[in-house]
């Protein structure tokens, strides 16, 4: 039981990581005739300067046969870059840890991984490890999706896929929530249709009926809360910062408004608001899984903006974008925005987080 409290207290994202790293393991060690579970802590069998060998090694061998990801062969890479066998190293060495198997130092491995990132950077050139961040929405893009959203012009898309991702769109938009918060693979946290509850004039919550639904008018507040994060595993710090949506149905990309057609359309039983998602691609008690979250998203700006402009945008990009436009109205004036506003509608741990995502505009760097 202890074991298993444990294991629901690693993240989803950790987790699969530690699947990933540990796969490459055993990859190398059915090519290299080597054991991928070392030596239990205290056997005597360990052989410090072995172990150390075997993590240098075993780097090498990942980045050898390691492939790039799409949106790095996109760029023109043939090869994934070498911090993303040390990715592996890490994630193995977490299970490792985990098992009480004994893992070696690092010092040699990383003196390696060094010389391999020189050569990467020969290959490939000198921006070879610019980090890559999703680029941003211009207002005209964030209008143009949700028209084709509006009008239903995705072909091979559901009335129920047009309508959900709608609200989403408008949603993101407005909070920048990651993928994970809002989407389910198997057991975990996610936005339940009880996060989202239309108040009165007091602030005071409505029962969510259908009539309390179709009755909201303009001006009036949705309230939501946030779900459990990475960074607030229990929703103790932003679960008590509630999010506020104002209804105008006369804005295109207003959350409150879209989230009422939504629930209109797809009603959810009074009993079932605890457990149905808030965003269903089926309009009922089915998740978004991340694949498909990712997926139809990235088939929506396809259809869209065009194939060149969505292979530059992910879900994540929402979040850069509502960063950038925070930091631009600042720019221009709005003092209300502060980076404490900012990082409550983002929900980054820190203010330091938050900045890495504000665009410079490149008119204000000149100047």
């Amino acid at each position: 039981q202890v074991g298993t409290a444990r294991d629901g207290g690693i993240p989803k994202g950790t987790a699969k990581s530690d699947e990933w790293g540990f796969g490459w393991a055993v990859k190398f060690g059915q090519h290299t005739n080597t054991r991928w579970m070392r030596p239990l802590v205290g056997s005597p069998d360990i052989d410090e300067e072995l172990e150390a060998w075997y993590e240098a090694l075993k780097l090498f061998w990942q980045h050898q046969h390691m492939q790039p990801s799409k949106r790095r062969q996109a760029r023109g890479f043939s090869q994934a870059s070498p911090s993303s066998s040390m990715l592996a190293t890490y994630a193995h060495r977490r299970v490792m840890r985990d098992c009480g198997r004994f893992v070696g130092d690092l010092e040699l491995a990383r003196d390696v991984l060094k010389g391999l990132c020189e050569i990467y950077k020969t290959i490939f050139g000198p921006e070879a490890f610019l980090p890559q961040q999703a680029e941003i929405f211009s207002q005209q893009m964030l209008i143009t999706v949700e028209r084709f959203l509006a009008d239903g012009l995705v072909q091979t898309w559901t009335e129920a896929l047009h309508i959900v991702w709608r609200a989403l769109h408008a949603y993101l938009i407005s909070t920048g929530t990651r993928k994970d918060e809002w989407t389910r693979d198997g057991q975990g946290d996610t936005v339940l249709r009880s996060n989202f509850v239309w108040v009165d004039d007091d602030l005071a919550p409505l029962p969510m009926t259908p009539e309390v639904i179709r009755s909201r008018r303009q001006g009036q507040l949705l309230r939501g809360m946030s779900s459990p994060s990475k960074c607030d595993r229990l929703n103790c710090h932003w679960g008590k910062q509630k999010q506020w949506f104002r209804y105008d149905a006369s804005m295109a990309l207003n959350f409150a408004y879209a989230f009422q057609q939504y629930e209109l359309r797809f009603p959810c039983p009074l009993d079932c608001r605890a457990t149905w998602p808030a965003f269903s691609p089926t309009g009922d008690d089915v998740h978004f899984t991340p694949g498909f979250a990712a997926d139809s998203h990235r088939h929506l700006c396809t259809i869209a903006l065009g194939a060149a402009i969505a292979a530059e945008r992910t879900i994540h990009s929402y979040r850069a974008t509502l960063a950038s436009k925070h930091a631009a109205a600042r720019a221009n004036g709005a003092t209300h925005i502060t980076h404490a506003v900012t990082q409550a509608h983002t929900r980054h741990k820190t203010i330091e987080a938050l900045l890495s995502y504000e665009k410079t505009q490149p008119h204000t760097f000149a100047d």
